[in-house]
């Protein structure tokens, strides 16, 4: 997704850190989140109960390292792609669980498929989140890549 080999993760966990947005959680994510840097890194589990993560003009990518995207009731909103990442550094399987219905305006990617995703969910695919996603920023931490062969409609 950002033009590294799997192997080299390390580098766009720094784009991330060098930023001071490596973290623990998703509790202090909101709707200015993407406002100056738009690439996160979870280290932990990243709830977005009762909350809206980025927007249609400030979208976030929260890299979800080999833990757990949950919704627990509240209906969370998310504008931007939220990606599970399978870490090849350490044997976790990174998952998703809702109990509620969140909204992922953009897309969702998974290193691991739909079989460690549990609960109801929309991923609503949102032509302005993604397209704010890859315009040129000149703050922008974070690169994207196109994957040869592998299926795009924008």
């Amino acid at each position: 997704m950002f033009g590294v080999a799997r192997i080299d993760w390390e580098t766009v966990y720094s784009m991330a850190n060098s930023n001071h947005q490596a973290v623990d959680s998703c509790s202090g994510l909101n709707t200015t989140s993407g406002q100056k840097f738009r690439l996160w890194w979870i280290t932990d589990d990243c709830d977005i109960s009762n909350q809206i993560v980025g927007s249609p003009t400030d979208p976030v990518i929260l890299v979800i390292d080999d833990h757990q995207l949950v919704d627990k009731g509240a209906s969370g909103i998310l504008y931007g792609i939220p990606y599970l990442f399978n870490n090849p550094s350490n044997g976790d399987t990174p998952s998703a669980d809702f109990t509620s219905s969140p909204a992922i305006y953009g897309a969702l990617v998974s290193d691991v498929g739909g079989s460690t995703m549990n609960g109801s969910y929309s991923v609503v695919y949102d032509s302005a989140s993604l397209g704010n996603l890859t315009s040129p920023n000149n703050s922008a931490n974070y690169g994207i890549g196109y994957i040869p062969g592998s299926w795009r409609d924008f």
